[in-house]
């Protein structure tokens, strides 16, 4: 009974509720809706419009690749290849071979010119009405093609191109056969697989160049965008690839057709945008609904918490005014009440503390009191009032008055009390050199100390009365066999917030032996 009454346990009710009816909200409709609809969905038909147009160019192609054996198997064109201009026969074998290029040639839908060449420049054209030529450039290539067929599109218009050799003697070239394909009816292909989606489809080469592409239109235009898919085609031939254009995230997917390094690639915005957006919108609806669960809790917690915390906040401050008899009556949770049983305790505690600070306090100002004065050097001031005497006998009371203020200025900072022990570095330093200006005048320019502070470092908090030892060290002992001519220099520095503190003197040295023990 006692823990159903804890607060704790009422509180992990009420979220463990409202937590699994969002799970199962998610669960039952959000994710797989998501999964579904957004990417399993789009993703499918995206490789199938691809795969589509993949299908369809492959038979087409193929197609156009057998016109190109049928036409090189040709007993009537290969007489015309080999016949001589001069013979009398020739006219006839032109004629014979004419009838049956046009006639191959045209049959085909996806054929909207050829062109057949031989190597003395006799021709053979179908379809006078669209101009085609053999360019030297296209003739170049299929010189070293070794009879390979290839894409050209030297003239603006996507061709076929191979050399004719003699089958008897392959090292003989015969002619050149170049075949320009109706651009209109591969495009649409492209529109037959691509009409329920808004995607783009191309025919690219290996090297990422366009042979043939679909009209931009629409939101989405191959051409804008091919800066920057070109080079994913060139470096990755299959497979789907991301890119970002203006902000805009896209999908590239390339599939090969299996004919001299040709694919298929089709680009469309990327289908985890849209799976953002539906999870922002679900983040959103989860945020409404934390929301309305917030407060639906915030009047469960006024009741059930704030309530009994305000009447112990009141026992609280009664305790904070000096007040430390104090009870706590009210009813509430077993935490709370446990909490009330706590206070109560320190407001013992606090009485007996009470007395225990004031006692600890006059300690503390003793032992402080007797921190100071081990801080001064005895002999360090016999030695300073011994010389200020003698200053005086030698009728240098202008020294010796210096000195005096010296001494004044030490011994009112070496008393000078902080909080918490700390000082600027500029009292610091105005200590030090109080001390280095009594020693030069107890030497008589015997000794050269240097001060070198870098500036900015004014206000950084440091130890009190540090370095005055230090330097102190550094004259009786480090210079103490070197009285005539000695030099300490000291450095204060600041580097990657750390503070340096650099004392150097011209002495003796120390010994290896005794510096390893140190």
């Amino acid at each position: 009974m006692r823990h159903r009454n804890s607060l704790i346990f009422r509180l992990m009710l009420v979220n463990f509720a409202f937590l699994a009816a969002i799970i199962l909200f998610l669960t039952g409709y959000f994710l797989p809706y998501i999964q579904r609809s957004v990417l399993t969905e789009k993703k499918e038909n995206f490789q199938y419009c691809v795969q589509e147009s993949v299908s369809a160019f492959q038979t087409e192609i193929g197609y156009v690749n057998e016109l190109s054996h049928t036409l090189i198997a040709s007993e009537a064109i290969r007489r015309f290849e080999l016949a001589d201009p001069q013979d009398p026969s020739y006219i006839r074998a032109h004629n014979e071979a004419l009838s049956t290029f046009q006639m191959l040639a045209g049959r085909e839908a996806s054929v909207k010119a050829a062109v057949l060449q031989t190597v003395d420049g006799q021709t053979l054209v179908w379809n006078e009405k669209v101009p085609i030529v053999i360019t030297a450039a296209e003739i170049a290539i299929m010189e070293d093609s070794h009879g390979y067929w290839f894409w050209s599109t030297a003239d603006g218009n996507l061709s076929f191109c191979r050399l004719i050799r003699n089958t008897q003697n392959l090292a003989e070239h015969l002619a050149y056969l170049k075949i320009e394909l109706d651009q209109d009816y591969f495009l649409s292909l492209f529109s037959k697989t691509n009409a329920r989606y808004a995607y783009r489809l191309a025919l690219v080469d290996s090297n990422g160049h366009l042979l043939l592409g679909e009209p931009a239109g629409g939101k989405l235009s191959l051409a804008d965008h091919w800066t920057q898919a070109a080079p994913l085609v060139a470096a990755a031939a299959e497979g789907i690839q991301r890119f970002s254009d203006q902000g805009t995230g896209y999908v590239l997917l390339s599939m090969g057709l299996g004919y001299n390094d040709l694919y298929i690639i089709g680009i469309a915005e990327d289908f985890a945008q849209e799976y953002n957006r539906i999870i922002q919108w679900t983040i959103g609806l989860i945020l409404l609904m934390y929301g309305t669960a917030v407060v639906i809790q915030s009047i469960l917690y006024k009741r059930l918490l704030i309530s009994p915390i305000n009447r112990l906040l009141a026992m609280v401050k009664s305790i904070s005014d000096g007040n430390y008899q104090v009870c706590y009556d009210a009813a509430g949770s077993s935490e709370i009440n446990q909490l009330a049983r706590s206070v109560e305790k320190m407001a013992q505690r606090l009485t007996f503390m009470r007395d225990a600070v004031y006692y600890s306090s006059i300690r503390e100002k003793d032992s402080e009191i007797k921190a100071l004065q081990a801080e001064i050097n005895p002999h360090f001031l016999y030695n300073t009032l011994d010389a200020i005497y003698w200053m005086i006998e030698l009728k240098r009371n202008e020294d010796a008055a210096r000195m005096v203020q010296m001494l004044s200025t030490l011994f009112r900072m070496s008393l000078k009390r902080s909080g918490n022990g700390l000082i600027s570095l500029a009292e610091e330093m105005e200590h030090l050199r109080c001390y280095i200006g009594l020693e030069e005048l107890r030497f008589q320019n015997r000794i050269h100390i240097t001060l070198d502070v870098q500036s900015g470092l004014e206000k950084c908090q440091v130890l009190k009365l540090v370095l005055q030892p230090f330097v102190e060290n550094a004259l009786q002992h480090g210079i103490s066999k070197n009285q005539n001519n000695g030099q300490v220099s000291i450095a204060v520095y600041a580097e990657d917030d750390v503070l340096y503190y650099y004392i150097c003197d011209n002495g003796a040295g120390m010994e290896t032996e005794a510096f390893q023990r140190l």
